[in-house]
């Protein structure tokens, strides 16, 4: 017996079980002997047991970003205007200060395998297995960017006002704050930058490459200069339909430090130069997109 097969027969003969473990503590759940909740546990263990689990006939989309890119104002829209129209929406995405990937086992316990759902904003790279479990999951992308320059000088105003850093950033705070304005720049453009490059880098790879997945292009600087045009275009692709009025509540958290376009500009040349030079490994890669 295949193990998709097996999978698919051993949830079947415990379709109640499996309604008792979501939302449940498993002192609660009926009728179930410590044997079959280890045999549960070691199936649950393979992520493939998740995905087999998730109705392939609703929708998914994935909202990826560039931290700094305004990210959090979308995904807030977004989220209220799709769960307002019967969507689910949700952040299975790991926990504690580790790179974000998506978690198989946040699906579960986030109870999102029976509805169309809205996967809000990660930052996170196209490595193979979330590219592999994005497929799996028919995904459509809405990526978005920014100029690296304006991300690099709002990322310095981040940690000024939330002291917290980002998993690929490792710099303790007391450190931090000892840093010069220039010393400041220098840390962001050196250490932070290479993360960007590659994450543009990365991801231009499925934008040159149409049919491998199914990407919406989101710029910064087209939702600063004309929201409800550039709103209206993510939601009919995450609707798949076109509708001529669509209303969007925009208030709530957004984030922001400033919302403007232009922050970079007092970047120094030199840096620019540093950010420049990281791209030359990537020939094929049009770096244009991100200001560079």
């Amino acid at each position: 017996m295949s193990s998709e097969r097996e999978i698919v027969d051993f949830f079947e003969s415990i379709r109640r079980k499996k309604q008792g473990m979501q939302g449940q503590d498993f002192d609660s759940l009926p009728d179930v002997s410590l044997s079959e909740l280890k045999y549960l546990a070691s199936l649950l263990a393979y992520d493939t047991t998740m995905l087999s689990l998730r109705d392939t006939s609703k929708r998914c989309v994935w909202h990826v970003a560039m931290p700094k890119s305004g990210s959090t104002w979308v995904t807030k829209v977004m989220e209220k205007y799709l769960v307002g129209r019967g969507w689910k929406a949700g952040w299975p995405c790991h926990t504690g200060g580790r790179f974000q990937d998506l978690s198989m086992p946040e699906f579960y316990r986030q109870k999102l395998l029976d509805d169309d759902i809205f996967l809000m904003h990660m930052h996170v790279l196209p490595n193979e297995w979330n590219v592999s479990f994005a497929r799996q999951l028919n995904a459509k992308v809405i990526l978005q960017i920014r100029n690296i320059q304006d991300v690099l000088v709002s990322l310095m105003d981040h940690y000024e006002k939330e002291k917290s850093l980002l998993p690929f950033v490792s710099v303790d705070h007391k450190i931090w704050e000892t840093f010069s304005e220039n010393e400041k720049i220098d840390f962001v453009v050196e250490q932070i930058g290479p993360w960007y490059i590659k994450f543009w880098a990365s991801w231009f790879y499925f934008i040159d490459n149409k049919s491998t997945l199914d990407i919406e292009l989101v710029r910064y600087e087209s939702l600063v200069d004309d929201r409800q045009s550039v709103f209206s275009k993510i939601a009919d692709f995450c609707e798949g339909e076109n509708v001529i009025e669509r209303e969007f509540d925009y208030t709530g958290f957004t984030r922001f430090n400033k919302g403007v376009v232009g922050r970079g500009g007092d970047i120094s040349q030199q840096s620019v130069f540093k950010l420049k030079r990281m791209t030359e490994i990537y020939p094929d890669v049009d770096f244009s997109y991100i200001g560079l």
